[in-house]
């Protein structure tokens, strides 16, 4: 074992140099992001925009090689490997991209993260073809400490981002991209030459959360992002040519890849203090089904108050910690205290 661990990079690297610098010159700087949104919500968009934006940051090794991690792609080669016969639509109508969304059930079936598995796999490929090597099989493409970034376009299950974080850890950044319902419906039908208001609004609701367990279950993905950026507002103003102010998405994704590559130190927005403050509060809550929290912050950016979800107690009152709780919890530590100072007198 001692001969195996010696010969580990960073063994091998240690010598006389001060440990932070061993880790810095052995540490993988790949990010992989994951955008997920409601259809319409414009994802691919931001996975450009956010493309853009890594590709003109500057770190301390460098700025990043970017790769954009198309789910369809994903899915395409998933039908290959099955032997199942797929052709691609022209893209136009509905029903393309309906059959993409039968074909993704139909990978999920047996592994409802196997469009996640498929995107691994191809970020594999992604880095060897960035090292200037092939992946062979069976063996792993070992990260080379440039600065790297993978976005996945995009994510349609829960499952999926659980298997990413599970193997990435804190280099997976999930990014929820936020748009209101009637904005999504206006692009859908405009997209689509088959997409009148009804056809659009069975669309959205199966892209949501389909009846299928092994269907696309957007909500429920939606909710573990991490980031939540707004896409509602046009890039483009009507004219097709002015940039529309109101679009913040770039600014927005600067400040994200800011932070996760610890380019510079952000202090937190009024917003996500008191997300955070309704997070802590949610956590309250003893209902068994949805935990909801709430903060309420004043206009410099107080919080002033939190508040949970309760169940209610037969007898009536709830379920939550009450002063009597408290009580019991300091008479506890009390007694703690006391058995600890009697056992030091003890030892004396």
């Amino acid at each position: 074992m001692a001969e195996a661990a010696a010969k580990t990079p960073i063994a091998a690297s240690a010598g006389n140099a001060k440990s932070r610098d061993v880790v810095a010159e052995n540490v993988s700087k790949e990010i992989v992001f994951g955008i997920v949104g409601h259809v319409g919500s414009g994802n691919t968009e931001v996975a450009k925009a956010l493309k853009d934006v890594l590709e003109r940051q500057a770190t301390a090794g460098g700025r990043f090689s970017v790769a954009i991690i198309k789910a369809r792609v994903v899915i395409e080669e998933g039908l290959k490997k099955l032997g199942i016969p797929f052709t691609p639509g022209a893209g136009r109508l509905l029903a393309d991209v309906q059959r993409y969304q039968d074909a993704g059930d139909k990978l999920r079936e047996k592994d409802h993260a196997a469009v996640a598995r498929g995107a691994v796999a191809l970020i594999r490929r992604e880095r060897a073809t960035m090292q200037g090597t092939v992946a062979e099989p069976e063996k792993p493409v070992i990260p080379d400490g440039k600065p790297r970034a993978f976005i996945i376009d995009s994510i349609r299950h829960p499952a999926e981002v659980g298997l990413l974080r599970r193997i990435y850890g804190d280099g997976f950044v999930l990014i929820g991209v936020v748009c209101e319902q009637d904005e999504r419906r206006r692009r859908i039908s405009k997209k689509y030459d088959d997409a009148g208001d009804a056809a659009a609004e069975r669309f959205m609701k199966r892209d949501a959360k389909a009846v299928e367990k092994h269907g696309q279950r957007v909500s429920d993905a939606f909710h573990l992002s991490d980031f939540f950026i707004d896409n509602t507002a046009q890039r483009i103003l009507e004219d097709g040519r002015t940039p529309n102010p109101e679009w913040e998405v770039t600014q927005e994704l600067e400040r994200l890849t800011m932070l996760v590559s610890h380019a510079s130190v952000a202090r937190p927005t009024t917003a996500e203090t008191a997300m955070h403050a309704a997070a802590g509060a949610a956590m309250r809550s003893a209902c068994l089904s949805r935990q909801v929290g709430a903060a309420l912050v004043d206009s410099d950016g107080n919080v002033v108050a939190t508040g949970t979800n309760e169940v209610p107690k037969a007898g009536g009152g709830v379920y939550g910690e009450g002063f009597g709780d408290i009580r019991s919890s300091l008479r506890l530590r009390q007694q703690v205290l006391q058995q600890h100072t009697r056992a030091e007198e003890d030892r004396r």
